[in-house]
């Protein structure tokens, strides 16, 4: 089992409009080829978040001239759970090149029905390179060496 990484962010005034006493801290792990990232922002006595989980939009906007802060979310935005890929690599780079419009698969529509109607109209769904259907496995997008390697070094 990876070693849970925390990175305290620092202090900021949240839950009150005038004094700092929320801490914001990034949480991460990188286990062999499965990365994992989460945020977390603490009530002020730090026993229980007022917000957590995936919230890297909302530490990316109160942190925006904190270069490592701002680095770590864009590594979150493109790797978190790449063990964990609906699509082959070139269903994946299209639908980062193309994102789809989230009031596009707003109810009843779903992001996926969304995704491989968007997919098959570009001839990726079923990838010709291999016949595999976006959806139908979890696939493993292994973090290049150098960014796996920044990782390590936070």
């Amino acid at each position: 089992m990876a070693r849970e990484n925390r990175y305290i962010v620092g202090k900021i005034a949240y839950t009150s409009r005038t004094r700092r006493i929320n801490q914001v801290v990034i949480t991460w792990s990188l286990d062999g080829d499965r990365f994992s990232m989460c945020g977390e922002i603490w009530n002020g006595t730090h026993t229980d978040t007022v917000s957590g989980g995936q919230n890297l939009e909302e530490i990316a906007q109160l942190f925006p001239g904190n270069r490592k802060v701002q680095r770590m979310v864009e590594i979150w935005r493109r790797w978190h759970l790449n063990d964990m890929k609906a699509g082959s690599p070139a269903q994946e780079q299209y639908l980062r090149e193309n994102p789809i419009d989230p009031a596009a698969y707003a109810y009843p529509k779903s992001h996926y029905d969304v995704a491989c109607a968007a997919l098959a109209a570009a001839g990726l769904n079923p990838d010709p390179a291999d016949g595999y259907r976006y959806g139908s496995a979890w696939r493993t997008e292994t973090i290049p060496a150098d960014v796996a390697a920044e990782i390590r070094s936070w």
